[in-house]
């Protein structure tokens, strides 16, 4: 949580405006005390490709690749690396 705050912040003050979330609420959230389903609802329909698999649990399967990698879960797409996920067809 606290990796999608700094993304979407920066401060936590910042961020529970923007989200209308309290601070100390935030903070729980942040300290890895669950999140609640309003919660969880608020954020999916404030923040374009995030999913409540990945709120709840740390999935990264519901995310779009750019917000997987903004988040931290996938490596840059200029990393330098080759990765193929997908199969080789003969």
């Amino acid at each position: 949580m606290r990796r999608l705050r700094q993304l979407y912040g920066p401060t936590q003050a910042a961020f529970c405006r923007r989200y209308g979330f309290s601070l100390s609420q935030w903070a729980n959230f942040e300290a890895g005390k669950p999140v609640g389903h309003k919660a969880g609802m608020q954020l999916i329909a404030s923040i374009p490709d995030l999913s409540l698999d990945w709120i709840y649990l740390g999935s990264i399967s519901g995310l779009s690749i750019g917000m997987a990698r903004k988040l931290g879960e996938l490596p840059p797409e200029n990393d330098g690396k080759v990765t193929n996920l997908s199969p080789r067809r003969s």
